[in-house]
């Protein structure tokens, strides 16, 4: 593969990456949202969003190290 070509496969990649995140953080405002209008308790709607938001960070790991995976393999 050329450098030019590498070059447009990492910057697709990283705007792939972006719009899966963006993605996420709708999905997870979404269900936030939902859930400040449940009956649920404070504390349980605290518990609940707190596992939410490590349930985001978890997958947001997850995308972060496949386009880094990626981004080292068109590197070299």
């Amino acid at each position: 593969m050329t450098t030019e070509y590498k070059s447009k496969l990492q910057k697709l990649a990283k705007d792939i990456l972006e719009k899966y995140k963006h993605q996420a953080r709708n999905i997870r405002n979404k269900y936030v949202a939902q859930l400040k209008k449940s009956d649920a308790t404070k504390d349980d709607k605290r518990h609940i969003e707190t596992y939410i938001q490590q349930c985001m960070d978890g997958h947001l790991r997850t995308m972060d190290a496949a386009y880094e995976a990626k981004h080292k393999a068109l590197s070299s």
